[in-house]
């Protein structure tokens, strides 16, 4: 089984159970609190990416595109 720290944990369980807003709410928590840059900038684009989920299955493709391309740039540096 696949583990995170502690505090992803609620993000995890919100994500396997799809609910992306909440996903970006509980990250968004954690990602403010957090101290180190690289970890901060993983988390937000963690939350842009959560964000960006939500708003396709809106169906809002403008609002969708503007998230991916944040969650692109914060998390490239992780691939």
């Amino acid at each position: 089984p696949v583990r995170f720290r502690r505090d992803l944990t609620e993000f995890w369980s919100l994500w396997q159970s799809e609910k992306f807003w909440a996903c970006h709410e509980a990250l968004e928590t954690v990602w403010r609190a957090e101290k180190s840059p690289r970890r901060r900038q993983f988390l937000q684009g963690l939350v842009h990416l959560s964000a960006a989920i939500f708003q396709h299955r809106r169906g809002n493709g403008i609002g969708c595109a503007r998230q991916m391309t944040r969650a692109r740039v914060r998390l490239e540096p992780f691939f």
